[in-house]
């Protein structure tokens, strides 16, 4: 049940970006009301949806306060810029620029005739979604934690933030390509 909640809330953000994503291949004005949209129905979950140019740059958030600056040097920019094709990459946890608070980073390309020139994402605030994923656990022992395939921390209920960015033992069964516990 955690993992369909999980790929729920990934498949929320697929669709978002995609709107987003055709927004801003129209131009600024597109996305800026797609933005204003996306903005007036958030909750705790999504803090801004923003644009990166193709050089890197954050040309556009939606809640207009974020720090418009570089980007380019982060690893979701630049495995998006690497392969545009990707439908969606999810971001380690990092702190967030201006304010400090940890953040994930989920994206997709932006592609114009079939060019890369650049990225929308969501910033997702991970405290909110490890509180939705926590109705799962079924005793005051139970952890629950989001791994990306390398095995980083995404989401821990416990405990999260002194986990952020640290991968998990490389021996871990969920960690082989053909297991059957991975996804």
């Amino acid at each position: 049940a955690a993992a369909e909640a999980v790929d729920t809330t990934l498949g929320r953000f697929r669709v978002t970006l995609t709107a987003a994503a055709i927004a801003a291949a129209q131009g600024p004005g597109a996305l800026r009301l797609y933005g204003d949209a996306i903005s007036a129905g958030a909750d705790d979950l999504v803090r801004q949806l923003y644009r990166v140019d193709a050089n890197g740059m954050v040309v556009y958030s939606s809640n207009g306060r974020a720090a418009l600056g570089y980007v380019g040097e982060r690893g979701y920019f630049k495995d998006l810029a690497a392969d545009p094709d990707r439908p969606l990459v999810v971001s380690v946890p990092m702190l967030e620029r201006p304010d400090g608070g940890w953040s994930l980073q989920v994206a997709r390309a932006v592609a114009v005739h079939g060019r890369f020139v650049g990225v929308v994402a969501l910033s997702v605030n991970p405290a909110h979604w490890t509180e939705q994923l926590t109705q799962f656990e079924l005793n005051g022992d139970d952890v629950l934690t989001l791994f990306s395939a390398d095995g980083t921390y995404l989401l821990r209920s416990r405990d999260g933030e002194g986990y952020y960015g640290q991968k998990v033992a490389a021996n871990r069964p969920f960690l082989q390509p053909d297991s059957v516990v991975s996804g």
